[in-house]
């Protein structure tokens, strides 16, 4: 992508992505005002909020991922909105090489435990591979994306999403200024 930190839109596909509400706290600290980082995280395990490249890994086993592809990040259960937007760098599924390279690769990008990253590795996640790029100037609650059409409900799993759709997302976020479309 060129003109980091704005995102202009080339035709990319669109996807919105749910993720826990801790999970998008630990991801995304940045995301909501009253998140603090640890001081006692002196073994640097929680990287992971400090990097603009993260990694998101899934059961799903969706296959037309790709490079450039952008991503809308759906804060679940508590929070319930949407939140923010990243650029999918790469998309590969967890064991396609050694458990030490996958390790490698994510450990520092991703919020799930060593125990976690095994499972994921032994059952062939999906790793999406993405840069954070975009905390929506105002998140967009549930109720709201549905009463404008954007989804139908709180999204379970990473779906597509239209281009109309995006462009509801941008205005009602008032993102106008980050996101060129």
């Amino acid at each position: 992508m060129t003109n980091y930190p704005i995102i202009k839109f080339d035709n990319q596909n669109i996807y919105i992505i749910p993720i826990q509400n801790h999970y998008a706290h630990m991801l995304f600290p940045d995301v909501f005002a009253n998140n603090q980082l640890s001081i006692n995280d002196l073994n640097g395990t929680s990287t992971y909020s400090n990097c603009i490249k993260k990694a998101y890994i899934s059961k799903s086993k969706i296959s037309k991922l790709k490079k450039n592809d952008i991503l809308i990040f759906y804060a679940s259960q508590v929070t319930k909105k949407i939140v923010c937007i990243g650029i999918i760098d790469d998309v590969f599924i967890s064991n396609e090489e050694s458990y030490d390279v996958f390790k490698n690769i994510v450990s520092r990008r991703t919020v799930y435990s060593d125990e976690y990253l095994e499972k994921a590795y032994q059952e062939g996640y999906l790793v999406i591979m993405f840069k954070y790029f975009v905390n929506l100037k105002n998140h967009i609650p549930l109720d709201l994306a549905i009463h404008n059409g954007i989804i139908k409900s709180a999204p379970q799993s990473i779906q597509s999403m239209s281009i109309e759709n995006f462009k509801k997302i941008v205005e009602l976020s008032g993102s106008e200024r980050q996101i060129k479309i």
